[in-house]
């Protein structure tokens, strides 16, 4: 029986699925890639003809990256996914997705199946596992001795490295990669959307990475034909009426952006429900670096 370190977790399987006619859901594929590996999981993209496929990295890597409960982390991912898909074109996604976590002498074995209306379900079974435990940390006279040695080698170096680089920056951006989310440090900015809907106090989540959003109806929100002709009458502005479009369709794109206004990545939300509830509650997995300083609402 193989022996895996505890507190790793292992992905095999694959996702497959259509592709829509339109070119830009691709770059919408690889734009998910590369968010999902700043949270951890790596993933091949593959696109052959009218379909595509996700295939995993199988290596083994950290489970605390994807939060203390990582299947549901990886159910969120996923999730992020399927709501990329345009309006009308059902996901059809497929998946022989599974992640092993391994626990002291256990393995938690979860499967990932994507149901006809494009949400993820999940089964999880534990079984016993041979299991070892990470590596015992250095007694204190060694590590003592490896600091000492490594101090004096980082001191040649920092005069070196601090010739090409701003010390001080790529300090603070080390500590900010690390840090946990702070919802008071996200601003969103609701753009066109200012009048059609109201953000309320982004909130943390259950996963260390995730933020709550709460959209309340706006005066303006269209809840009917009527009201959604005359708010294309009021739009002024092609920004605006593709925002009166975008509700009419049930879907708002979230950019990211960090501190510096360079983009970040995007999470397509589903929020068809506000034409029949005042409020809807949207769940977004936010990568650890870059930081995430701004959401934008768009079209």
């Amino acid at each position: 029986m193989t022996e895996h370190v505890e507190g790793t977790l292992l992905l095999d399987g694959l996702v497959e699925g259509r592709l829509p006619g339109e070119l830009e859901f691709q770059d919408k594929l690889r734009e998910w890639v590369s968010f999902a590996a700043k949270l951890g999981p790596s993933f091949s993209l593959d696109l052959s003809g009218d379909t595509f496929s996700l295939l995993p990295d199988e290596s083994p890597l950290l489970a605390s990256r994807l939060g203390a409960l990582p299947d549901e982390g990886l159910r969120q991912l996923l999730t992020n996914l399927t709501q990329a898909f345009p309006e009308g074109f059902p996901p059809g996604l497929t998946s022989t997705l599974r992640s092993s976590e391994f626990r002291p002498g256990e393995e938690v074995q979860t499967v990932f199946r994507f149901r006809p209306d494009g949400t993820v379900e999940t089964h999880q079974r534990s079984v016993e596992a041979k299991t070892i435990a990470p590596r015992e940390p250095m007694s204190r006279q060694r590590l003592a001795i490896t600091i000492l040695s490594v101090a004096l080698v980082s001191l040649a170096l920092l005069g070196v490295f601090s010739i090409f680089f701003d010390v001080a920056e790529v300090t603070r951006s080390l500590v900010s990669a690390v840090s946990p989310l702070d919802p008071a440090l996200v601003e969103v900015d609701a753009g066109e959307f200012s009048d059609l809907v109201i953000v309320e106090e982004p909130r943390s989540g259950s996963h260390p990475q995730e933020l709550v959003l709460v959209l309340r109806r706006g005066d303006g929100y269209p809840v009917d034909l009527k009201s959604y002709e005359k708010a294309l009458q009021d739009s002024g502005t092609l920004g605006k009426r593709l925002a009166v479009e975008a509700l009419a369709r049930g879907y708002v794109r979230l950019e990211m952006f960090d501190g510096e206004g360079a983009f970040v990545g995007f999470s397509e939300q589903r929020v068809r429900l506000l034409s029949r509830n005042e409020r809807v509650e949207l769940r977004v997995l936010l990568p650890r670096a870059p930081k995430v300083a701004k959401i934008q609402l768009t079209d």
